[in-house]
């Protein structure tokens, strides 16, 4: 299995993983809802970090030289991820508090949206290549990831 798709896995798991603890620790325990409205302030919350998930893989890579390629690939990825988890962090917080599942799985379902932004995927790095070529730079991303001909996911 490739980096990326690991990588896109381990993605997933941590905001499923998540979702799911959280879930059963409240069915487990009981408790009322005693604020009914936080749901919605996690769907807005997560709206907003979709859309910044987007803005982030949007950003230009760093194309002066194949380190500085590599490294401002991996600082988006690595920062887009952990923005996308925030709803779902947020959530699960909310959940415990509350004692309602639906923060944890309305911000679990934000944080997958914006997972899929972020993730590392062919499509993305083909994207990354293109906008490259279109900026005039001689790298190609997955040169400069090792991928060369072979495929990344």
């Amino acid at each position: 299995m490739s980096l990326l798709r690991r990588l896109r896995l381990l993605f997933s798991a941590i905001v499923s993983g998540a979702m799911v603890m959280v879930v059963i620790g409240v069915l487990v325990r009981g408790g009322a809802a005693s604020f009914q409205w936080f749901g919605a302030v996690v769907a807005v919350f997560g709206a907003g970090v979709l859309a910044a998930s987007r803005w982030v893989a949007g950003l230009p890579l760093n194309a002066e030289g194949p380190a500085e390629l590599a490294s401002s690939f991996v600082r988006a990825t690595i920062g887009g991820a952990a923005l996308a988890e925030s709803p779902a962090l947020v959530g699960a917080v909310g959940s415990m508090v509350t004692g309602d599942p639906w923060p944890a799985l309305i911000g679990g379902a934000w944080s997958l949206l914006a997972f899929s932004f972020v993730a590392p995927t062919e499509a993305a790095v083909d994207r990354r290549d293109a906008e490259l070529r279109s900026r005039g730079s001689p790298l190609s991303l997955r040169e400069v990831l090792g991928g060369g001909g072979a495929t990344l996911g």
